[in-house]
């Protein structure tokens, strides 16, 4: 089983909005604000069922990203270790 280098603290994303250019905030994964008890759940449970194609198959794990300038958000995978 793979793992999230971002959710365990060892790297940070560097994404950059596409709209302004201006460096992006990390929300977390986006399986823990589907409910409230998603962030309790297995996280392969979790990507099964998070609509997102081929995120489990491929060892990705889905960021929800934000912009603090002009609000846009995003979704990043990251590639797990």
């Amino acid at each position: 089983m793979a793992i999230c280098t971002v959710c365990n603290g060892m790297s940070q994303i560097d994404y950059t909005c596409p709209a302004c250019h201006v460096r992006t905030v990390d929300f977390g994964k986006i399986m823990d604000y589907e409910d409230s008890y998603k962030p309790y759940e297995e996280i392969e449970v979790a990507k099964a069922a998070n609509g997102i194609a081929n995120d489990r198959e491929e060892q990705l794990c889905p960021h929800y990203m934000i912009c603090p300038a002009c609000s846009s958000s995003f979704v990043y995978q990251v590639k797990e270790q």
